[in-house]
């Protein structure tokens, strides 16, 4: 199964297809049939059919039964096509997934998670546009033609379902019987051809949709939930603050009825009926569309994207404040892209339209192209510069710098990351209260940023470590209660550890630390974070493990094998290695079952030695 490239540019391509179908055929090559897969997916991208390659790559990725490099390499591939086609929302999971499997010593690991989280913003944003999107064209139904939609969409969800276990089974019959009439189909929901810009109709967005609904209604309150790709509020959420209170029409409605996507009522509570509702879902669409055009401009370079999708932001809200902004974004890439005479016209457009904003001096300026220019041409060098400062600790010089790309390019699209820096680096030597009024200015000035959304996490996470500390325990009355739980537990049956890997687990970094190393250790991670990972959150909380040594938990990792993936990149930042290496500090991994076995009575010792038992 193992056929080069190489051979396949030179070899008899039919022969060689006729070959690997064959292998496909026989119940000897089970174990093999990604690499089959993958090598026949090969024959057609070396011939430039792609929709053929793509067809036999994401067979390659279903058929894997091992999550190594023969899968990651197949995933980035197919991500790869994906993404030079310009399909990103399908790249994106490519990439993701082949980001968790490889390390930071492959090769292509910094392009592949970049592209992952880069992506996963701009999918995060064109989910809420086709939901809301959906929402809305549901909404000006007439109630029955309405119910009549939801109804059909339950009845296509059943029959999706139903023909996916079929297929599931038929594979097994395929498997025992060696069927030579085989040929699998993608799993459901993963045909992008049977994908559209309707949500109901798309599984996959609509899985996503139907998490985040029972995130925002069942399990937590939104305002604990400080992930990045959460930031928009419930489109159903209590209209008290603006004087009105919106009737509930589904109270009467059994809770679990509201929670299952096969009854009527999960779908038709999420529809916007109330003129509040209707505009909360419009301003989500107009967030939306703005944070892509952003990221197709800054982060994809997709410039053709970036200006078209600007375009379609300042049709539908031509009325929105940031019109003037969308207006200077298109100005920049057209100048960038040498189209003068479009360039000129957002110029006007800017100056006539909006006599009284911050662009209007600036253009209105003889010279301002060829400062623009020098912008370009400066603006990258010097946040280089000012980012090996801040690594540096040379805060002087990160001062330094900041002030002057405010005083000569107030306009740098890099400005909010020259803000976070400096935001950041008065955290590290100034008062606690200056940091946080460094961070609100940043919000408030670019509240569209993405490293204003870091900046809010930030202070979530400074405001968490308040409550944490405040809510800390005595050693005394710790012991008691501890004896106290083990009167309680031996009271009832014993229950046992858990070695199962594929459930949410946990790092704990453990020991006798210190509140100074506390801190800084605290800020640290959170400053890794925010830095390695744009879109994957992780939770810090800070507690004792008993009366003697303290936890710091980072949390939200979905297996053992993602924490060991963190780990393992935690371990190349040298400043966090180096204070918990001199504090004597230790790396746990654990799931979050056993995690809360450990306050039933058993203790982290137990732990230890259950997981030191040979398998």
């Amino acid at each position: 199964a193992r056929i080069s490239c190489a051979q396949l540019a030179q070899g008899n391509v039919v022969a060689i297809r006729k070959e690997l179908n064959a292998m496909l055929k026989n119940k000897s090559n089970k174990d093999y049939l990604d690499q089959l897969y993958y090598a026949l997916g090969n024959t057609y991208l070396l011939r430039g059919d792609t929709a053929k390659a793509i067809e036999n790559f994401k067979l390659s990725a279903e058929k894997s039964t091992r999550k190594d490099i023969d899968k990651a390499v197949t995933l980035i591939t197919l991500g790869d096509i994906y993404y030079y086609k310009r399909n990103y929302v399908l790249a994106q999971p490519c990439y993701e997934e082949a980001g968790k499997i490889i390390t930071n010593e492959h090769s292509d690991y910094e392009r592949v998670t970049r592209r992952g989280e880069m992506l996963s913003e701009l999918v995060t944003q064109n989910d809420i546009v086709v939901l809301q999107d959906s929402l809305q064209r549901l909404a000006m139904l007439p109630e029955k033609k309405r119910i009549d939609v939801v109804n059909k969409i339950i009845e296509k969800l059943i029959a999706d379902e139903k023909a996916a276990a079929e297929k599931v089974q038929k594979e097994k019959q395929i498997t025992n019987f060696n069927l030579e009439d085989d040929m699998p189909i993608a799993p459901v929901g993963m045909n992008p051809n049977s994908a559209t810009d309707w949500y109901f109709y798309n599984p996959e967005i609509m899985r996503k949709g139907q998490s985040e609904f029972i995130k925002k209604w069942g399990v937590r309150k939104l305002e604990d939930n400080w992930r990045r790709t959460s930031k928009s509020t419930s489109l159903f959420a209590d209209d008290t603050a603006a004087g009105k209170a919106v009737k509930d029409t589904t109270d009467t409605v059994p809770a679990k009825d509201k929670m299952d996507n096969k009854k009527p009522e999960f779908y038709l509570r999420q529809i916007p009926i109330t003129p509040a509702q209707k505009e909360k879902s419009t301003e989500e669409i107009g967030d939306a569309l703005f944070s892509m055009g952003l990221i197709y401009k800054d982060k994809v370079l997709d410039i053709p994207l970036a200006i078209s999708t600007f375009k379609e932001f300042i049709r539908r809200f031509p009325k929105d404040e940031r019109v003037a902004d969308a207006y200077f974004n298109i100005y920049l890439m057209q100048i960038k892209n040498d189209n003068t005479v479009e360039a000129n016209l957002y110029r006007e457009k800017l100056i006539n339209e909006f006599p009284d904003s911050k662009y209007k001096k600036i253009l209105s300026q003889k010279d301002y192209t060829q400062r623009l220019e020098r912008m370009y041409s400066e603006q990258d060098s010097i946040y280089s510069l000012t980012y090996k400062a801040y690594n540096s600790s040379d805060f002087g010089t990160v001062y330094k710098q900041v002030a002057y790309i405010r005083q000569n390019y107030p306009l740098s699209t890099l400005m909010p990351k020259f803000l976070l820096l400096n935001a950041l680096s008065i955290g590290k030597n100034d008062s606690p209260d200056k940091f946080e009024s460094a961070l609100d200015s940043l919000v408030s000035s670019y509240p569209q940023s993405d490293v204003s959304a870091m900046a809010k996490d930030i202070k979530a996470l400074i405001k968490q470590g308040r409550e944490a500390k405040t809510g800390t325990s005595s050693g005394t009355l710790l012991s008691k209660r501890e004896e106290k739980t083990k009167e309680e537990i031996n009271k009832i049956e014993p229950q046992q550890f858990s070695s199962e890997k594929q459930t949410k687990h946990r790092l704990l970094l453990i020991g006798t630390i210190e509140k100074p190393v506390q801190n800084k250790l605290q800020y640290e991670i959170a400053a890794f974070n925010f830095s390695r990972f744009m879109i994957k959150d992780f939770d810090i909380i800070i507690s004792r493990l008993d009366s003697t040594q303290n936890m710091i938990s980072i949390t939200n990792f979905e297996s053992y094998d993602e924490v060991q993936w963190y780990t393992n990149t935690l371990n190349t930042d040298e400043n966090i290695t180096k204070l918990l290496t001199e504090s004597g500090i230790k790396k746990v991994v654990i799931s979050e079952e056993n995690f809360g076995l450990l306050k039933t009575g058993l203790n982290l010792n137990d732990y230890l030695a259950f997981m030191a038992k040979p398998v």
